[in-house]
């Protein structure tokens, strides 16, 4: 999951823009992003996975170095969120003592 926030949030090459016709093996940056927010968004919706990621993703709000990232991590944890309050479970809150890198 961290190697996938960190491919969110990496730098976009902003270089010379190719013709479709010479990057059909390549990927981009753009693309790159693309799949590992996709990746993001599959991991979030996969049965089982709310009690895992949200503390965990939680972790990433508050490093700068994950700022472009910060879309991608907020809809995983809105959506993280939703289905929460919707099984309304009482594991919605974070105990801090437990949880000791929040």
């Amino acid at each position: 999951v961290e190697f996938l926030i960190r491919q969110c949030a990496a730098p976009l090459d902003s270089g010379t823009v190719m013709p479709a016709s010479q990057r059909v093996d390549q990927v981009t940056d753009e693309d790159l992003v693309t799949v590992c927010e996709t990746v993001m968004f599959m991991i979030t919706n996969t049965v089982g996975m709310e009690d895992v990621l949200w503390p965990f993703l939680l972790e990433f709000l508050t490093m700068t170095h994950y700022t472009k990232a910060l879309t991608t991590i907020c809809n995983c944890l809105a959506h993280l969120g939703k289905k929460k309050l919707q099984s309304s479970r009482e594991r919605f809150t974070l105990t801090y003592n437990v949880d000791s890198c929040l």
